[in-house]
């Protein structure tokens, strides 16, 4: 199979054959960009919760097999109106346990807060949501607890109204 012509320039199907293969993996890329993510060695990211914080407090079995109660209140969660997020983790042991609070249509800036722990396992922080001009908003919510051997993220998503 001849690959040119005579002056050594690709025939129009390879360059169009190419072409065809860049753009299916910038778009394979585009496509997987909010799937991946960099994870530290040892770090876990727990699949997404179907519970929603917006309608209770949430309990997700860890890997290690204990127990993790998340909350935000008051309920239902509304921008600008100041939240308590509570996390119960009473078998478990972090250095520090963050919330990440990401919009999930609209990209916000970076709204994280560091919970105190105020008891062993029982860790607490205030937060506030921005308001969204567009209505009401979806959010995933990342509790990350970071620990010697890894760290562990609990996400989940909820709606917030205004």
């Amino acid at each position: 199979m001849k690959m040119g012509d005579k002056t050594g320039k690709p025939a129009k199907w390879a360059v169009a054959l190419a072409t065809l293969a860049l753009f299916a993996l910038l778009g394979a890329g585009y496509f997987f960009s909010g799937q991946l993510r960099h994870t530290a060695e040892g770090e876990v990211r727990l699949p997404q919760s179907a519970c929603d914080l917006n309608r209770k407090p949430c309990r997700v079995i860890l890997p290690d097999g204990t127990e993790l109660t998340a909350e935000i209140s008051p309920r239902p969660i509304a921008a600008m109106s100041p939240l308590s997020v509570r996390l119960l983790w009473p078998d478990g042991e972090a250095r520090e346990v963050r919330l990440d609070l990401v919009g999930v249509e609209m990209e916000m800036s970076m709204n994280q807060t560091r919970l105190q722990e105020t008891a062993p396992g029982a860790y607490l922080g205030q937060t506030t949501l921005p308001v969204c001009v567009t209505g009401p908003m979806r959010w995933n919510a990342e509790f990350i607890l970071v620990r010697e051997q890894g760290n562990i993220i609990v996400p989940f998503e909820f709606s917030s109204g205004m």
